[in-house]
């Protein structure tokens, strides 16, 4: 603090040297968590099935079942608590927190616990790319200054962007959400990129506010973007909906994108022909400047509306389209 530290220049290089170091055990590999999955589940081995009768090997290996689990509840214990102290730090109360200026990088990290980061301001770098979230991520109402790279994360829980700001590029590309993705109400400033991110629950970008926005590659089950707000580019080239697709009050100040010319092939959105289609709406808000147009298409005697350029296809046949890394 300023009373040992006088010199604010001095402080924050030495914060920065304590941050890194919490970051550096946040990001160093806990064998246990691997087995995470099976060590939160109760002993489940049987003396005669698996040690045929043997007790004194079905006694030592429950001994080191309990071991390992206590070692991974504590280890779990110690991680939260280092991310409940910065969270505490970084929380928006009328300014940013006393270790908001700070640099995070969590790069690659392997969180095998819930993660909060409720209404908290990274107004430095924070770097998540490639992190893998084994339970619930919340992010609600946070705010990221210095972009937000996000790419080749994994979320396999709960994943809660709700009124999130994001006043620089936002980069989700090739992130993978198994859970619920809310990003409701989240404000994009810069570029949101979401290409070949994957959805396999269902993606909440209801009243999100885009400056521009590419889902070009995305992978959807169930997409919601009522009264999303675009104001610049809006790419769903070549994004697949094997669910639901809703647009309803939807605004766009560019026209919407759902194909793409690549060379001598069209890259087309694509839209599930074994879904609803009542559960596909593209009525954007009549106070839209462009609309996303639509036409009729068949699918064994099923009628559907679909954005005009995408195509329907069958999500238990091959794809017939080619994905080319390179565009």
């Amino acid at each position: 603090d300023e009373k040992t530290t006088p010199s604010l220049e001095e402080r924050r290089k030495e914060g920065q040297v304590i941050i890194n170091n919490l970051c550096a055990y946040i990001r160093s590999p806990f064998l246990l968590a691997e087995r995470a999955e099976h060590l939160d589940e109760s002993y489940a081995k049987d003396l005669q099935k698996d040690f045929g009768g043997d007790k004194e090997k079905f006694d030592a290996d429950k001994r080191a079942f309990a071991r390992d689990k206590a070692a991974l509840e504590e280890e779990r214990q110690v991680r939260q608590s280092i991310i409940e102290e910065i969270h505490k730090r970084l929380q928006y109360i009328g300014t940013p927190g006393s270790w908001s200026k700070l640099d995070y990088d969590f790069s690659n990290a392997h969180f095998f616990y819930p993660i909060v980061f409720t209404n908290s301001c990274f107004d430095a770098s924070s770097r998540f790319f490639g992190a893998t979230f084994t339970q619930d991520a919340d992010f609600s109402e946070t705010t990221f200054t210095e972009g937000a790279p996000f790419s080749g994360a994994t979320f396999l829980q709960d994943a809660n962007f709700s009124r999130a700001a994001f006043t620089r590029d936002a980069d989700f590309f090739g992130a993978k959400f198994t859970g619920y993705a809310d990003f409701s109400k989240a404000e994009f400033t810069g570029n949101a990129n979401f290409s070949k991110a994957e959805f396999t629950g269902n993606a909440n970008f209801s009243e999100a506010k885009f400056t521009k926005a590419s889902f070009s590659r995305a992978k959807f089950t169930d997409a919601h973007f009522f009264e999303a707000e675009f104001t610049g580019s809006a790419d769903f080239s070549w994004a697949e909906f094997t669910g639901s697709a809703d647009f309803s009050g939807a605004t766009f100040e560019e026209k919407p994108q759902f194909e793409y010319a690549l060379g001598n092939k069209t890259c087309k959105a694509r839209f599930s022909c074994k879904a609803d289609p009542e559960d596909y709406n593209f009525e954007v808000s009549p106070d839209s400047p462009y609309k996303i147009e639509t036409e009729e298409k068949e699918y064994n005697e099923t009628k559907f509306i679909i954005p005009k350029g995408a195509e329907l296809f069958d999500p238990d046949k091959p794809s017939e389209q080619e994905d080319n890394d390179d565009s």
